[in-house]
């Protein structure tokens, strides 16, 4: 070979070496920045995660305090209050014959105001039992997702074993596929790292939308389960007042 055919060649090989070396830092760098990105990543949706399971666990605390109890004692004061109501009309000593009609029209109205009240309590609370059961559903189905994922993970693993074990066996270059030069691979590489940075990209934008979210969600729980309170205060004020009602009624009836 020529001299300077062979000069020439030496530096287009050593100028393209240089190249690839270069090429290969570039995405050795991305990948580094990519790792960091991905974990930073992932601890604030683990963070998001661990917050959302909160709010759950608060909500449905919630659900019971506002349902199950603050319910269960307001109903116990309406049942009280038409009791009374009851025992009043009662201890009533007619007078007139008109008297007398009004007090069986107060009885018969008190026992309609009672019944329309339940009706309607029914009524909300098959409304809200109602979406309840919507919500489990939805809850369901996310159930059905999480197992996908879990399957997902399961299936990525499985692979990756394999490629271990084809690499055991010193099985570097798949007899299957085509010989790349190194620019080729590199190529394939330069890709690879461009499509994890739009994956990154778009991740990123549901990321912070979803911790956003959830951080307002936690602050409205929290004054939801301050109104709970303040509501069963309420109700405990009611009682103490059917209570009072209660004792007066054989003062002003004897």
């Amino acid at each position: 070979m020529d001299k300077t055919v062979k000069d020439i060649l030496t530096d287009l090989n050593s100028n393209t070496k240089l190249e690839n070396e270069k090429s290969i830092q570039e995405i050795k760098k991305k990948i580094f920045s990519l790792d960091v990105n991905v974990d930073s990543n992932e601890t604030i949706i683990f963070k998001t995660q661990w917050t959302i399971e909160e709010n759950r666990r608060m909500i449905l605390n919630n659900y019971h305090a506002a349902f199950s109890v603050n319910t269960k004692l307001a109903n116990e004061n309406t049942r009280d209050i038409f009791h009374n109501r009851f025992t009043i009309l009662s201890r009533y000593k007619i007078e007139t014959e008109v008297e007398g009609y009004y007090l069986e029209y107060h009885k018969r109205k008190s026992e309609i105001d009672y019944l329309n009240h339940k009706i309607e309590i029914n009524k909300k609370v098959l409304e809200i039992s109602s979406e309840m059961s919507k919500i489990n559903k939805t809850l369901i189905e996310l159930n059905r997702k999480i197992m996908d994922l879990n399957t997902f993970i399961v299936h990525f693993n499985k692979k990756q074993i394999n490629n271990n074990q084809e690499l055991i066996n010193k099985n570097l270059i798949d007899d299957e596929m085509e010989v790349f030069s190194e620019e080729q691979l590199l190529k394939i590489n330069e890709k690879d790292v461009e499509e994890l940075e739009k994956k990154i990209k778009e991740n990123e934008k549901e990321i912070y939308s979803t911790a956003e979210l959830s951080s307002k969600n936690a602050n409205e729980i929290l004054r939801n389960r301050n109104q709970i309170l303040e509501r069963r205060e309420l109700i405990n004020n009611n009682k103490e007042s059917i209570q009072m009602n209660k004792s007066k009624i054989f003062l002003h009836f004897k």
